[in-house]
């Protein structure tokens, strides 16, 4: 019956809707058993609304960041692409909030809110996925950012995707052989970034390397130990991020993402109480300082000198 076919319709609709962020095309909604006209009922009655062009979403669902990616990547057919990828991806240096997109073909639809790339090479290579929603993957990211983001921030990223061995060297190669010709723009950006010798050696344990070390090298400290083992009567406290041992000082690279439980802030505290009560002094640098790394540099060089006075 039509009333049958309708339920079953919906149900099928509610598959989408449940993995989608309440959020269904027109496409897969007409697949999914819609005609036009029970569309635009739904639409009037207000069970639906219209979010984007051929885009609709379940009335009363939460707006978020990533049912706005999810929404951008349903109207265009495209992936979220560039920083918004980096951003999903979790990478550092990267800031949530934009939508971004880049979609195959060379056809240009104006949406507003919505940063589009037109590419012709888009591979299946190129497809992931991010709490479910289509992403370029971290080895196209890194390549794309470089067109849009300053050296910095595309450093921070890529340090970060090695460090955690979220991508290789090889697949970096891999896309740059297959996308680095023909005057891509990114390209050259992390092209010149993998030829760093250093890099070719192991990827830095954190981006406090690129910014803060060259600064302590101007002011003449000697170059820090990375993953310092730290130990007392009891056996093993941690590691220190970067350490000096020569004079008791180290430096911890915090992340509020890292220890914003109240059980990550207990372990915390004791491990520090721990390393003060065998001469260890600790400071901590925040995200911030590795923006602005001048003044905890300074603050590290003038510990050096009352400590060898």
């Amino acid at each position: 019956s039509v009333e049958n076919n309708e339920n079953s319709s919906d149900l099928r609709c509610a598959d989408y809707f449940g993995s989608q962020y309440g959020l269904i095309s027109r496409p897969q909604a007409l697949a999914a058993g819609q005609t036009p006209r029970s569309i635009d009922v739904r639409l009037a009655t207000g069970r639906w609304e219209a979010l984007l062009p051929r885009t609709y979403g379940l009335v009363g669902v939460p707006e978020s960041w990533r049912r706005r990616l999810m929404a951008a990547s349903l109207w265009s057919g495209g992936l979220v692409s560039h920083r918004a990828a980096a951003a999903l991806w979790g990478l550092d240096g990267s800031i949530r909030g934009r939508i971004e997109v880049t979609i195959p073909g060379s056809n240009s639809r104006s949406v507003h809110g919505i940063v589009q790339h037109r590419t012709q090479r888009l591979h299946l290579a190129d497809h992931a996925t991010v709490d479910g929603i289509p992403t370029t993957t971290i080895g196209r990211t890194l390549v794309d950012l470089g067109a849009v983001e300053r050296t910095g921030r595309v450093q921070a990223a890529l340090d970060h995707a090695l460090r955690d061995g979220r991508v290789s060297l090889s697949i970096l190669q891999a896309h740059l052989d297959r996308l680095g010709g023909h005057g891509r723009r990114g390209a050259g950006v992390l092209r010149n970034l993998l030829n760093d010798p250093e890099l070719l050696y192991r990827p830095p344990a954190s981006v406090f390397e690129r910014t803060l070390v060259p600064q302590l090298a101007r002011l003449n400290v000697p170059k820090p130990i990375r993953q310092y083992a730290v130990y007392d009567d009891e056996g093993f406290i941690g590691s220190i991020d970067f350490a000096w041992p020569q004079v008791k000082l180290g430096l911890e690279a915090d992340s509020w993402e890292h220890h914003s439980k109240r059980g990550d802030w207990i372990h915390d505290r004791r491990r520090r109480n721990r390393m003060t009560s065998v001469g260890w002094h600790i400071l901590h640098g925040t995200w911030d300082d590795t923006k602005n790394p001048e003044n905890l540099a300074r603050y590290i060089a003038a510990f050096f000198v009352r400590s060898t006075t």
